[in-house]
């Protein structure tokens, strides 16, 4: 009998080996998307730089983690579940985080989720964002070429720049110089970024290379272009947050998760409040 028992407490312990390393291998299978994910709470963490009033603890980023695994629509294939996992995490943080943003800030906020993705993927050229952070720091190298009084100093020092980049830019001094009047014309336009470019150059460009150009030539397309790195490596969606919705923000709440609101000078919310009270029944509850 006691035999027996010795057996069957042996397969029992060969069994737990076996089930503990099915589930070490499935954690390692998805331990890259662990990563991926872990990687944009540095990005909120960071956004009490931008205003100390953006705080965001670990703890609800974990919740946020959790509840975007339970919306996240089912896949065949491996590859689609690890795609969808994430689309549902960082679309669900880019709604949950947009919240507490002020308007000014939340295309800052995509920029930054764009740059983190890019990083995580290792497709970003820390150089090119150093230089558009930094704004193209940097001493001028050639002079202004003539007829180019259109183009002023400091942008001509930025096209200098531009070209200790490399890459694309390897040599752009001297596609510049030679293709004045088409960038002339690229300067005059109502839309730079939309515009052609001389010797179809925006075809080369990667989105924030195209960012870096109208950050030296015209300064004030940078943000059409921004967003364009953004719809293109994220989406639209991260373009277009959704207005505030107090019915939607309630039913992400429980009794021990809160709402809490921080009104501006002026601003009376109390007719919204009382309009959702009164759809969930609930106008008697309001003092």
């Amino acid at each position: 009998n006691s035999k027996q028992i010795g057996t069957k407490v042996e397969e029992q312990v060969k069994q737990q080996e076996i089930t503990a390393q099915q589930i070490a291998e499935v954690r390692q299978i998805y331990k890259y998307h662990a990563m991926r994910c872990a990687a944009l709470y540095f990005i909120i963490g960071d956004l009490c730089v931008v205003d100390p009033m953006y705080q965001f603890s670990l703890d609800w980023f974990i919740l946020m983690f959790n509840k975007s695994i339970e919306q996240a629509e089912p896949k065949e294939s491996k590859d689609e579940r690890f795609a969808e996992l994430f689309r549902s995490f960082i679309s669900l943080l880019f709604v949950m985080v947009c919240r507490g943003l002020f308007e000014k800030d939340k295309l800052l906020y995509s920029v930054m989720l764009t740059f983190k993705c890019q990083e995580i993927e290792k497709e970003l050229k820390l150089n090119e964002v150093m230089a558009l952070i930094t704004g193209l720091p940097g001493p001028q190298k050639e002079e202004k070429p003539p007829n180019s009084e259109w183009l002023t100093d400091v942008s001509w020092k930025r096209v200098n720049v531009l070209q200790s980049l490399g890459d694309v830019f390897d040599g752009f001094i001297g596609e510049f110089s030679a293709n004045l009047a088409g960038w002339q014309a690229v300067f005059d336009c109502d839309d730079p970024v939309d515009a052609e470019w001389p010797n179809n150059f925006k075809l080369k460009c990667s989105p924030i290379q195209q960012a870096l150009l109208m950050f030296a030539l015209r300064a004030d397309g940078v943000v059409k272009a921004l967003m364009n790195v953004v719809e293109q490596k994220l989406g639209r969606f991260f373009l277009e947050p959704p207005p505030l919705n107090l019915e939607t923000c309630y039913k992400d709440s429980n009794p021990a998760v809160p709402l809490i609101y921080i009104l501006a000078m002026g601003s009376d919310p109390m007719a919204d409040i009382q309009k959702l009270a009164e759809g969930l029944d609930m106008l008697a509850n309001i003092n």
